[in-house]
């Protein structure tokens, strides 16, 4: 009986997972309003676009019957509960239906940018950036950030949420990353050459005692 309960949810799991793919190597995808979000990177040609829905199953209403589910961004017309569109150099990116789970795998070449409104979620989600090698920029809400295996440009800017993650030995400037009313943890490489400007208004600044800082005598 376990066994076959453990297959049944497995089943379950794999029909709820929707996939939508885009090729493209080139240009900006541009997501907005999708807090349950990982961009992973990879060596490919294709956008790979996964969705689930966090949502519990409820029943569906008569009413609705042969329609599609419509938002501000307009139909869903990749089948995972998001909007895609092109509109010159950029994919743009926009939620259909509520609590949308979004995995994206995006090609090297691809540059990233994130904007969220903060009417969707207030709970502190998460959104992961894992094996990037293109520009970042993103400006959230509520969203908590953790970067891995990124080498930037990156721009990052939330508003209560927290930023944490790891700089690459190879990343490139500039680094920009602040939170208003979260924190920042990151790790800077040992060998990193770097101009740091550092500054809070709320809470304590720390570093490692052995990082190497020299000061600036009159900062601005």
């Amino acid at each position: 009986t376990i066994i076959a309960s453990v297959l049944l949810f497995a089943v379950v799991q794999a029909f709820a997972q929707k996939e939508f793919k885009l090729t493209k190597s080139s240009g900006k995808l541009v997501i907005s309003n999708i807090s349950n979000l990982k961009v992973e990177g990879y060596e490919g040609k294709e956008i790979i676009f996964s969705a689930t829905s966090s949502k519990k199953e409820k029943k569906e209403d008569p009413r609705a019957a042969g329609l599609s589910a419509l938002s501000s961004a307009g139909f869903d017309n990749t089948g995972v509960g998001i909007s895609v569109t092109e509109k010159e150099n950029l994919i743009i990116v926009s939620p259909i239906e509520k609590d949308v789970n979004l995995s994206v795998k995006l090609p090297l070449g691809v540059a990233l940018s994130i904007k969220t409104s903060g009417f969707l979620h207030r709970d502190s989600t998460v959104i992961v950036l894992n094996n990037l090698k293109s520009e970042i920029d993103a400006s959230t809400q509520y969203e908590n950030i953790n970067l891995s295996n990124v080498t930037g440009p990156v721009s990052l800017k939330t508003l209560y949420g927290n930023i944490e993650g790891k700089l690459m030995p190879s990343f490139k400037g500039p680094i920009s990353l602040v939170s208003v009313y979260g924190f920042i943890d990151v790790t800077v490489p040992d060998q990193a050459k770097a101009d740091i400007t550092i500054n809070s208004q709320y809470e304590n600044l720390y570093a490692a005692k052995d990082l190497k800082l020299v000061m600036d005598e009159n900062p601005t």
